[in-house]
């Protein structure tokens, strides 16, 4: 399962510099064995929303893990190509259990496990008018798989569940969480980590910013701060007073906004 950039936490965002194109709402969806596409026959395919569970929305599988098959097309927002100084992926929030993905036929990798979100590259697939991105997804239980499945049954509850697991909850299967369309610029911010320590009655807040080349500044609440910044009594967060705060980060270039988080 190749071409997850995994290292993309950043929530897709919409900004001057960034896009975020939810993909979420009704897809075609049908069960399938094939390894391929998924293109050779679509006539038995039923609507079902993502994010969601198959198991849950279509008649008569309730009990069914897949693999199976979903189908999206969608246009490209206008002014988003040519991409020029940007790059585009296909974000997953959550798919139950392993993923494949295609874009207008070409592969653009996988991912296995359903509890993180992976991001797929796909700036040489996508195009002008009508794309078809096409996902195959596989829920069946293994002993490798976190948790795992079809384990031994001296290490199962005793009960009897369907199926039957080390764990007493069914596993679920299908794309779980909002599928967006990112553009992001080329050699941007790719991530941000925040953290605090108690300082007195306040808090030292540091913050590291992995990024292409460039100068970073950062800003909290509108005002201009370095890192690491200390936050006064009046501004920490409380149950009876739960106040966020809001940073921002920009990398520039010759003076010149490249990308905004």
């Amino acid at each position: 399962m190749s071409n997850d950039l995994g290292g993309s936490p950043l929530r897709p965002q919409t900004n001057e510099c960034r896009l975020a194109f939810d993909l979420s709402g009704v897809w075609l969806f049908r069960l399938g064995s094939g390894e391929d596409q998924g293109t050779d026959d679509w006539s038995g395919a039923v609507p079902v929303g993502v994010p969601g569970s198959w198991n849950d929305q279509v008649p008569g599988i309730r009990d069914e893990l897949g693999p199976a098959w979903y189908e999206r097309r969608f246009e490209v927002p206008a002014g988003v190509l040519p991409l020029g100084g940007r790059e585009a992926a296909i974000r997953f929030g959550s798919v139950c259990y392993g993923a494949e993905v295609w874009l207008n036929g070409q592969p653009l990798g996988g991912h296995e496990g359903g509890h993180l979100p992976f991001t797929l590259a796909c700036s040489g697939a996508l195009r002008d008018g009508e794309n078809v991105l096409v996902v195959r997804v596989d829920g069946r239980l293994g002993r490798d798989q976190v948790p795992p499945g079809l384990v031994p049954p001296a290490h199962t509850h005793g009960r009897l569940f369907h199926p039957d697991v080390s764990y007493d909850f069914f596993p679920f299967a299908g794309i779980h969480r909002r599928v967006d369309l990112v553009v992001t610029p080329l050699g941007g911010i790719r991530d941000v980590l925040v953290t605090a320590v108690a300082d007195g009655d306040g808090a030292a807040v540091s913050v590291m910013v992995e990024a292409g080349e460039g100068d970073i500044t950062l800003a909290l609440d509108g005002e201009p701060i370095s890192s690491p910044h200390l936050v006064g009594e009046q501004a920490l967060w409380s149950p009876s007073s739960p106040r966020l705060h809001r940073l921002e980060v920009e990398l520039r270039r010759g003076g010149e906004l490249a990308d905004r988080y």
